[in-house]
């Protein structure tokens, strides 16, 4: 087996004898299980870290963004089923007179003039009296 003498800073260093620590092993066979994982996945340590720095700081936008589009959406479907409270909805045991396809055109009508105005919002009401219809 080869030696080598190298020098880490001492993030890098810290980094090493953490891992060794937390594995108990030697610092030496941490750097060896590092280098054969950068020769298997054919890259090299320092762009694996800013790899993993760039994925991390992707997943935080992604996140941010499902969140803010969450929060919208929901914003917009409280303020929908708020102004529609006073709807007069009722359930009756009889079969409807109208066909689904024909139901669904009405509501469809019905929407294009109410909130939500976006195409999700419109798709999630459709989607909603769907699946209570069902």
């Amino acid at each position: 087996m080869q030696r080598y003498s190298i020098s880490f800073d001492d993030e890098l260093a810290g980094w090493v004898e953490s891992r060794a620590a937390e594995r108990g092993v030697s610092k030496a066979k941490v750097i060896r299980d590092a280098v054969a994982t950068a020769r298997e996945s054919d890259t090299d340590l320092v762009q694996t870290g800013d790899v993993l720095r760039r994925l991390e700081d992707l997943e935080q936008r992604v996140d941010a963004l499902e969140q803010t589009r969450e929060e919208a959406v929901g914003d917009e479907l409280a303020e929908t089923f708020a102004d529609h409270r006073d709807l007069d909805v009722s359930i009756e045991d009889e079969t409807p007179n109208t066909e689904p396809d024909e139901f669904l055109a009405e509501i469809k009508a019905y929407l294009a003039d109410q909130r939500p105005r976006t195409e999700t919002g419109q798709t999630a009401m459709l989607t909603a009296f769907e699946r209570l219809r069902g």
